[in-house]
């Protein structure tokens, strides 16, 4: 059985010794969270089988944009097709676009994807992931197409 030990919070390291000695010797690991120096990025289209162990479908590959940027249009709308899903990994956000005559395997398939995708490297690990159906896109979703 474990025990369970309730420290105050405290402002500064000599508020609360007692805070940092249960933390034991060592030192402050550098940051593992490559997202924050990801400055630019060329976005990735891919198309989403229905079959959940197949790989990702790199459909297209945008310009690259810098994360300060509103508008990219760096892909183009074109490669959307309504009887399929697609990933959109823009760098900083995971959209996953639905068709509106997708076939519920691809549908499915998805949630999925988007899973495996995000857990491919550092940098997507903790990116934010959205669902999109096609018809109720957002003005950032907007922003990454032509």
């Amino acid at each position: 059985m474990g025990t369970v030990t309730t420290l105050d919070q405290g402002q500064g390291d000599d508020e609360y010794p007692e805070f940092w000695a249960s933390l034991g010797e060592g030192t402050i690991g550098e940051d593992m969270n490559d997202d924050e120096g990801v400055v630019e990025f060329e976005p990735l289209l891919f198309r989403v089988d229905g079959y959940l162990e197949k790989d990702l479908e790199l459909i297209a590959t945008g310009k690259s944009i810098k994360k300060t940027s509103k508008d990219c249009t760096c892909l183009q709308r074109a490669s959307l097709d309504e009887g399929d899903v697609f990933l959109i990994d823009s760098g900083w956000e995971i959209y996953v676009w639905i068709g509106k005559s997708a076939d519920r395997y691809e549908r499915i398939a998805a949630m999925t994807a988007a899973d495996r995708h995000s857990k491919k490297s550092p940098r997507t690990f903790d990116l934010p992931v959205h669902i999109v159906k096609s018809g109720h896109e957002s003005d950032s979703f907007n922003a990454l197409f032509a």
